[in-house]
């Protein structure tokens, strides 16, 4: 029995309990409507949806608060603005009880999220309460979230273009000009990553191939050492267009046949300043921009990455590549899912872009970041990132954060500190899994 709207009494859980049919599990204790919420104490009003439209206007919105409760369900009033043809379907009857306020089914989401102590869990009892009321379809709910996913160990293919100079005492490029060991560079970037990814990514490499020479332009061009040696020297005179022959290279080194065999999952290159290389490309049947254009080959059976490094810089230069990849490959992951179920969208947040709302921001630009590689900034802004170690509960408060809390203005830290942050467990919602790295990984798994 409904409590008497005209004298409303403090609310206990009882009476919470009845304005929602008694279906929904309360994970707290009752709501203190007057003591504790600043909401004026409510009285229940009897409300009815009719018909086909108004069933398939809840199936709709419930698709939405299944994927809101993933994350919060704080904001889900902003899912009821969006869907206006539900509310003249809304009216006074007798069938079932909701609290009263500006907007009824707002204000019963509301008392959801407050006496909610665990949005993950709720979604599931509020849906079937959907049903039984209206005698609808089942809702097919997201993929439960938890656990860590199984690590993977792609195979790769390096292919080093380190050309011995007879003028320089036929020492390698690399050795005359001081620049990085491929050996380090290769292990530092193996061992980033597997820890940014808490341990999911392996990378195993399986064949190394050092060439006594330079890559091939696509137009043909071919450095000498000698005429390499004298542009780096003066810094003047590199040969333009600059961009290296991939399908030569592939060919050359039989890459696609070991990526259709299996033998390989992914190519890296190793080059000089001016090598040519994109920092990430993709090529395969249905490859997309990866930092740079697809690669138009034929006669292969997979998408896979050829990664492009620069042994003159460091281990830092290398994740950024790395990052860049990730973010097409996020992008294009979550092409046409809108705010706010774009979590990707959401995770890129940063305060000049986004005043108030910043979150990890994106590769170039920290949360607070006022231009690109401004990963020094000593300026404090409220930010969201810490939330992302709690995912899919992203319902925590902003914090002040400043370049501390990413390393200083050191690259490598910052990039690290960036794709640590990324989901990496198990579940999904729309269609998206909650393992962001095994797209970044494997762009054959990209929907």
């Amino acid at each position: 029995m409904l409590p008497d709207p005209s004298s409303p009494p403090p609310y206990s859980e009882s009476v919470v309990h009845t304005c929602l049919a008694g279906d929904l599990a309360l994970r707290k204790s009752a709501l203190q409507l007057r003591d504790s919420t600043g909401l004026a104490p409510v009285s229940p009003l009897s409300l009815s949806i009719r018909g086909e439209d108004a069933w398939q206007a809840l199936i709709q919105l419930s698709g939405l608060i299944v994927c809101q409760l993933s994350t919060s369900v704080k904001p889900i009033h902003a899912f009821l603005f969006a869907y206006p043809k539900l509310f003249p379907l809304l009216e006074p009857a007798g069938d079932w009880a909701i609290l009263n306020g500006r907007n009824p089914l707002t204000r019963l989401l509301w008392l959801i999220n407050a006496i909610t102590e665990d949005s993950m869990n709720v979604w599931e009892d509020f849906l079937a309460w959907l049903r039984r009321l209206f005698g609808g379809q089942p809702v097919t709910p997201p993929e439960p979230a938890g656990g860590a996913p199984a690590p993977v160990a792609p195979k790769v293919e390096i292919i080093v273009f380190d050309p011995c100079l007879p003028d320089q005492g036929n020492q390698r490029l690399s050795e005359a000009l001081g620049w990085q060991d491929v050996d380090n560079l290769a292990a530092g970037y193996i061992n980033d990553l597997q820890s940014a990814s808490h341990g999911y990514l392996n990378y195993q490499i399986v064949q190394r191939t050092d060439v006594d020479g330079f890559p091939v332009k696509k137009d043909g061009f071919v450095y000498t050492p000698e005429q390499y040696w004298q542009c780096w020297q003066t810094h003047s005179g590199f040969h333009q267009p600059d961009a290296v022959d991939y399908e030569r290279i592939l060919i050359d080194y039989n890459l696609i046949e070991r990526i259709n065999s299996g033998a390989v999952d992914e190519v890296w290159l190793f080059g000089m300043p001016y090598a040519g290389f994109y920092e990430s490309s993709m090529a395969g049947p249905g490859a997309f921009f990866c930092n740079a254009p697809p690669l138009t080959l034929s006669g292969i059976d997979q998408r896979f990455i050829v990664m492009g490094f620069n042994y003159q810089r460091g281990v830092g230069e290398m994740l950024e590549s790395f990052g860049h990849r990730a973010e097409s490959i996020l992008n294009y992951t979550f092409r046409g899912i809108p705010p706010p179920a774009n979590l990707w969208e959401r995770f890129t947040r940063y305060e000049k872009h986004n005043p108030g709302q910043a979150e990890c921001g994106n590769v170039h630009f920290a949360p607070n970041s006022q231009s690109d590689y401004d990963w020094g900034n000593p300026t404090p802004v409220p930010s969201r990132c810490r939330n992302w170690a709690s995912f899919p509960d992203l319902s925590g408060a902003p914090i002040l954060v400043d370049n501390s809390e990413w390393g200083g203005g050191d690259i490598r830290l910052h990039h690290l500190w960036w794709l640590e942050r990324f989901p990496h467990i198990n579940g999904s919602a729309n269609g998206i899994a909650y393992n962001w790295w095994q797209y970044i990984v494997d762009p054959n798994q990209a929907p």
